[in-house]
């Protein structure tokens, strides 16, 4: 567009230069217009040059910026993660209750309410935890498994309803190691038993309370704010 100004220009002189009949060369006119024809259009060039240059120079800055911005956000991602674990190890140092390396494993755990009807050979889960050191009691199946290697004490209470047997055993793994009844059937008023169980226990093992698979429950196992069913416990030092 410059070039284009220049030559108009250059050939609106010539023309008044004609008109006005005035002694030039014009050949030696026509030659500096073509001189600085050409110089304006190599210093164009030039500047396009340099225009397109700059335009790719700027466009590889901003594809490193943006590719150092990914990299950027890749890495905080990264630190997140490693916090968020970091927090985690810290809670379970922390919070015996959800590490099953606590030196101490112990739990007792309760019936919220009654199971009213309990079938033969049925897990009866105890769903309300009061103590779960190194939870290892789960209370949504009504399983302990034996963090490690030990001498593991049990006790278990049973209330059955007025006019109720109830047989239940403690068993671990598949094997029943203790048996217990809570007997009302000549009563009209609940019944309430305890029994306790000593066993050496290996890692892994899973200890739990059921009915008896040969015996039919009559009434039910009763549970309430004045008198709780109940499962517990705790290693030996």
């Amino acid at each position: 567009m410059k070039l284009q100004v220049y030559v108009v220009c250059a050939l609106f002189l010539t023309t008044i230069v004609f008109c006005s009949g005035s002694n030039v060369d014009y050949d030696e006119l026509l030659s500096v217009i073509a001189k600085n024809t050409e110089t304006i259009r190599k210093l164009e060039d030039k500047l396009n040059h340099h225009e397109i240059k700059h335009v790719e120079q700027i466009s590889i800055l901003e594809n490193t910026i943006k590719s150092q911005g990914e990299t950027l956000n890749s890495q905080w991602n990264q630190l997140e993660d490693i916090r968020n674990k970091c927090r985690q190890f810290k809670r379970a140092d922390v919070d015996p209750s959800t590490s099953s390396n606590s030196s101490d494993p112990a739990f007792y755990a309760y019936l919220e309410a009654p199971e009213t009807n309990p079938k033969s050979n049925m897990v009866v889960k105890f769903d309300t935890p009061i103590t779960n050191i190194g939870g290892a009691y789960n209370i949504e199946k009504g399983l302990f498994t034996v963090p490690r290697k030990g001498v593991y004490v049990f006790s278990w209470t049973i209330v059955s309803s007025d006019r109720g047997v109830i047989f239940t055993q403690i068993v671990v793994n598949s094997e029943p190691i203790g048996s217990m009844i809570t007997h009302a059937e000549q009563s009209y008023d609940f019944h309430t038993t305890t029994t306790v169980a000593v066993k050496e226990l290996n890692q892994g093992d899973v200890v739990f309370i059921r009915t008896n698979p040969h015996s039919r429950a009559l009434g039910y196992i009763n549970s309430g704010v004045h008198f709780r069913s109940s499962f517990s416990g705790w290693s030996l030092k």
